[in-house]
């Protein structure tokens, strides 16, 4: 069996210098690929996981939810301050009578304390609108049948499916046809015969906006309707609503969610 060597982003790659699943040199000595159950899988589909990723490329299971689920803490009980018989005061369990909880509270704090303008103005004042980098991106993925204009009475195209939604939350999401031969496991996923394996990559920046590249496909790329397909290797920004079309039937529009 022929070695093969893990890249950056996780790939198993054949070729020692530059990834042959992902095209980005490897750094460093490249290390044989682990082969003693140490790489982590979904726990959903069992396809690996790419190191630091939130979901997964094929089933889209959440890791952060779920980890954050299993890893929350549990609330200790809480405590009621009680002054004792000469007048000190103790902390005890949360177990007081109503009585002893407004005994407590008129000890810790005096009444009728008054609550300063500026402080009631800013508890009032409205949250301040998110940034740009705190911004999120998904892509509406839909299948149109007036885009099939040379129909193939042996892939019909699909009259019945349902719109799909993904999070853009990678810096690279790689949209394509799956090749599990082939390591192939794009972000996206899509099952049209006119689409490239490594068909179109979308850059999330660090600034959250978007680029898109086409990454030499066979049929090409278009970006809003137009008849010239994106050039291969360059990337070219898209904003909120923008659309493209590739493959025989497929639509992508993108989203920008605050």
């Amino acid at each position: 069996m022929a070695m093969t060597f893990v890249c950056p982003k996780g790939d198993q790659s054949e070729d020692p210098d530059y990834c042959s699943v992902c095209g980005i040199k490897m750094e460093g000595v490249p290390a044989p690929a682990a082969m003693d159950g140490s790489i982590e899988r979904c726990p959903s589909c069992g396809i690996q996981r790419k190191p630091g990723a939130r979901f997964c490329e094929t089933c889209r299971y959440d890791f952060k939810a779920q980890s954050s689920t299993a890893s929350a803490p549990t609330s200790s009980p809480a405590t009621a301050v009680r002054p004792d018989a000469t007048g000190s005061i103790t902390t005890a369990p949360a177990q007081a009578t109503p009585a002893e909880c407004t005994l407590a509270i008129n000890v810790m704090e005096p009444p009728d304390t008054a609550i300063p303008a500026q402080a009631l103005a800013a508890s009032t004042r409205p949250a301040p609108p998110a940034t740009s980098a705190s911004r999120s991106w998904e892509a509406l993925v839909s299948v149109d049948p007036t885009l099939d204009l040379e129909p193939d009475a042996d892939s019909p195209c699909p009259t019945d499916a349902p719109e799909r939604t993904f999070p853009l939350d990678l810096a690279e999401n790689l949209i394509g046809r799956r090749s599990a031969a082939r390591g192939i496991l794009p972000s996206i996923t899509l099952n049209d015969p006119g689409v490239s394996h490594r068909h179109l990559m979308v850059y999330r920046n660090p600034d959250a906006t978007l680029t898109v590249s086409d990454l030499g496909s066979t049929n090409g790329t278009f970006l809003n309707g137009s008849t010239e397909r994106l050039e291969p290797g360059v990337k070219t920004p898209v904003t909120d609503g923008d659309r493209v079309e590739l493959g025989r039937w497929t639509r992508i529009v993108f989203r920008c969610r605050s």
